[in-house]
């Protein structure tokens, strides 16, 4: 074979080698940049997957915190009214009439010393009432004791001061929180 023709001979294998060897990196290239896709693609996935859930947590946080403000100002609310109501309860009494406040003070007088009577008998009580209340309630069966500290009502105790029973309105009203309680709630939030 002349020497040019095994030089084209040469020359056109190098070109087929060269052209199967670029083809060959092309297909390599392509399945590279479809994995590289896929691993973008699940890498994608799993970082919104990851975003998601941590946005889901922050989201559910920000709720349960929400409520737990709205329960808490919703009982500081009925806790407010509540002691409004008894203020103002209080307040009326307070400024009820001489005549009409006296009667009231006798009256929870004497239911407090029928309950003393049933169950302490003929054990004398000190009775502590408001000193501006002294003269509503006349009785020589107990001693009385006045007590800037007892407002609309009386408190009876031993001498001793270990028994102690009160009858005011401001115990009244204490007995009186859970139903009133119950009942703002119904008011306030249905």
């Amino acid at each position: 074979m002349p020497e040019g023709a095994l030089l084209k001979a040469i020359e056109e294998d190098a070109y087929v080698q060269s052209a199967r060897i670029i083809q060959e990196a092309e297909e390599a290239a392509r399945e590279l940049t479809e994995l590289a896709g896929k691993e973008a693609a699940s890498l994608r996935e799993e970082r919104l997957k990851a975003q998601s859930d941590s946005f889901e947590r922050k989201r559910a946080s920000a709720i349960n915190g929400a409520r737990t403000r709205m329960n808490g100002l919703r009982l500081k609310l009925r806790q407010e009214f509540i002691e409004g109501i008894f203020k103002g309860v209080t307040g009326k009494f307070k400024s009820l009439p001489k005549k009409e406040h006296d009667q009231l003070i006798k009256r929870l007088y004497e239911e407090l010393k029928r309950d003393w009577l049933r169950d302490k008998g003929d054990q004398r009580p000190v009775v502590h009432i408001s000193p501006s209340d002294l003269s509503a309630v006349k009785d020589d069966w107990a001693l009385f004791s006045p007590d800037g500290g007892v407002s609309l009502g009386v408190v009876f105790t031993s001498k001793d001061g270990r028994i102690r029973y009160g009858n005011t309105i401001e115990s009244r009203l204490r007995r009186a929180e859970r139903t009133l309680t119950a009942a703002v709630d119904k008011i306030l939030f249905g």
